[in-house]
């Protein structure tokens, strides 16, 4: 399992007589992943086994499972939850906005609806990914080392305009998102078409809906790249899980 920073919480559990993971390597695990900067809950069974791990820990899961799902109401940006917001961007856990951090979202996208990483519709999304990464970095990274820092990143933010052509700049990566599940090829993307797309993702089909739902704006029944290119927008400027293209950058 790689140990880089996951974008959701992690439960873990481990008995003291796993005779198949031992419990130092999911002890060891733990600490790759909180050093990272993921979320990880770490529960030991001193006695358990590999069979008696469910049934001892049932209960903490579900437990678990069931606060961690329950969102809460969407509310005026703290500083924590600022910092939460820039760390949606973070994909690498390094605490920048880098190139590399678009390019794991691409192919976190294509690879999810199952496009080989070389084919035409994975690699237009890949550059689409890459021109949204560019504009991103021509207006942030004031300091122009390659990526953007927190402070960075607030500072476009605040002065972020209307009229800053970065729509023109997004619209390429939703052109292609499009493209990557529209079967009809009317530049369009209906909702059995889109929820396909998102159940790749990992989304429920009930998440899908309210997904699609927010997506049509205009409420004629298909996504068109305009509605697209407002919710990557959207996004960029308030990284936040509630968001309507949050999928797009790997949060569901």
């Amino acid at each position: 399992m790689p140990t880089a920073r996951f974008d959701r919480p992690v439960f873990l559990t481990a008995g003291g007589a796993d005779e198949v993971v031992p419990v130092e390597v999911l002890e060891r695990f733990a600490d790759d992943l909180r050093t990272a900067g993921t979320e990880v809950e770490f529960v030991r069974h001193e006695h358990a086994n590999h069979a008696d791990l469910l049934a001892a820990d049932g209960d903490a899961i579900t437990s678990w499972a069931a606060r961690i799902l329950v969102a809460p109401a969407p509310s005026a940006p703290t500083a924590d939850r600022a910092r939460s917001w820039f760390s949606l961007l973070d994909a690498t856990g390094d605490g920048y906005v880098t190139r590399d951090d678009y390019e794991a979202f691409a192919l976190r996208l294509v690879q999810a609806f199952g496009q080989p990483p070389g084919s035409p519709a994975a690699l237009a999304v890949r550059d689409g990914y890459r021109q949204l990464w560019r504009a991103l970095a021509g207006r942030a990274d004031i300091s122009q080392d390659g990526r953007i820092s927190e402070s960075e990143f607030f500072a476009w933010i605040d002065g972020v305009g209307a009229d800053d052509r970065f729509d023109d700049e997004i619209a390429p990566l939703a052109r292609a998102v499009i493209a990557l599940a529209d079967n009809d090829d009317d530049g369009l993307l209906t909702a059995q078409e889109l929820g396909r797309l998102l159940a790749s993702c990992g989304l429920s089909t009930a998440h899908a809906h309210e997904v699609f739902a927010d997506l049509d704006q205009d409420r004629n029944g298909s996504v068109d790249t305009g509605e697209l290119v407002a919710a990557i927008r959207a996004f960029c400027l308030q990284p936040a899980a509630h968001q309507s293209g949050s999928w797009l950058f790997g949060t569901m």
